[in-house]
C-alpha cells in the first residue's frame, strides 16, 4: 500500500481564501446593483421630463392663447384641477410633480427647460421652443 501524504479535505488557507473571493463577489454584484438601478431611475427621469416638456411645448404652439393657463399652472407647482386641466392636457406635468423630486420649470421666449433632483445629483432638461406661426 503507498503512503499517501496528501490529506483529503481543505486546508484553512484554501477556505479562508475562498470566503474571501466569494466575499469580493458579492460586494462587486452588490456594487453593480446599487449603480445600474440609479442608472436606471435617471434615464426613466429623463424620458418622463422629455416627455412632459415636448408635450408642453406643442399644446403651447397649437393653442397660442394659453399661455396665461400654462403660467397659473406653472407659478403654483401644482397639479391642476376643474375646468384648466380640460382644456389643456396635464398629464405628464402632474406626473413630473410626483416623480421628479424638486422640479422647477423656468422658460423663456426661446426655450423650456425643467430642473429636478437625480439619484446621480441636480439635472437640467432644455428644449427650444417652436417657431411661431406666420
Amino acid at each position: 500500500m503507498p503512503n499517501n501524504s496528501y490529506s483529503q479535505g481543505f486546508t484553512l488557507i484554501e477556505l479562508l481564501l475562498s470566503l474571501l473571493l466569494t466575499s469580493l463577489m458579492v460586494l462587486g454584484i452588490a456594487q453593480y446593483l446599487t449603480v445600474s438601478s440609479k442608472v436606471q431611475l435617471t434615464i426613466q427621469q429623463e424620458t418622463l421630463a422629455a416627455r412632459t416638456l415636448e408635450s408642453l411645448l406643442l399644446q403651447a404652439y397649437i393653442n397660442p392663447s394659453s399661455q396665461e393657463d400654462f403660467e397659473r399652472v406653472f407659478s403654483s407647482n401644482s397639479c391642476p384641477t376643474g375646468a384648466l386641466s380640460t382644456q389643456l392636457d396635464f398629464t405628464h406635468w402632474c406626473q413630473a410633480l410626483v416623480q421628479l423630486p424638486q422640479l422647477t420649470l423656468t422658460s423663456n421666449s426661446t426655450s423650456l427647460s425643467l430642473d429636478w433632483r437625480a439619484p446621480t445629483g441636480n439635472r437640467k432638461l432644455v428644449r427650444p421652443a417652436f417657431q411661431t406661426r406666420e
